[in-house]
């Protein structure tokens, strides 16, 4: 039986290196993506290659002002998978600067205070327009994280993202949400 079961891995890991490197040539279209505000907190994306949708969840008066919160959902328009990384995702600040999603190590360590924030996201008025039916999983409770995340047509992918300020609270200001990789998008959103 081990026999039997090794070339089907052998074509399993074959093709998840193919669908990772194939979309970065497949990312060109012939007009500009166009970014749109659909309510308050809520902005969404559009090309020819993806649809995508952010809600940024920020209360500084109800929570701690440390935290940002953004429920993202992406999905392809074309067959091709497009591949990012969780260290490909950023939110840029007004000035340029980058910064990363905290690690899954201080998402548990910092669980306690994100649970306020994580409850409101999950029962506030501003929700996500995007009904993926496969979560992101960057950050677990428990199991396994996701640390690759594919989109197609095929594969819509949703999920909770999380940052820390680099000095403790947000300032009010435009910025973008900025997943690298095969989907090389930019979205922009206000904290008002």
């Amino acid at each position: 039986m081990q026999r039997a079961r090794r070339p089907a891995v052998i074509a399993v890991v074959s093709l998840a290196a193919g669908v990772s490197v194939a979309p970065a040539a497949a990312h060109d279209c012939s007009e500009p993506g166009k970014s749109f505000r659909i309510n308050r907190g809520v902005a969404g994306y559009e090309d020819c290659h993806l649809t995508a949708w952010v809600v940024h969840y920020y209360y500084p008066r109800d929570h701690d002002p440390k935290w940002l919160a953004l429920d993202f959902a992406v999905q392809g328009k074309v067959g091709e998978a497009m591949t990012f990384g969780r260290d490909e995702v950023h939110v840029v600040h007004p000035d340029g600067s980058r910064t990363p999603l905290i690690s899954q190590e201080t998402y548990l360590q910092q669980r306690s205070s994100l649970l306020p924030l994580q409850l409101q996201m999950q029962g506030g008025d501003r929700r996500s327009p995007g009904n993926c039916a496969l979560k992101l999983d960057f950050f677990v409770d428990r199991g396994l994280r996701r640390s690759l995340a594919d989109v197609s047509q095929y594969r819509c992918m949703q999920g909770n993202l999380f940052f820390a300020a680099r000095t403790g609270d947000w300032e009010r200001g435009s910025y973008e949400l900025d997943v690298g990789g095969g989907v090389g998008l930019r979205m922009p959103f206000e904290i008002e």
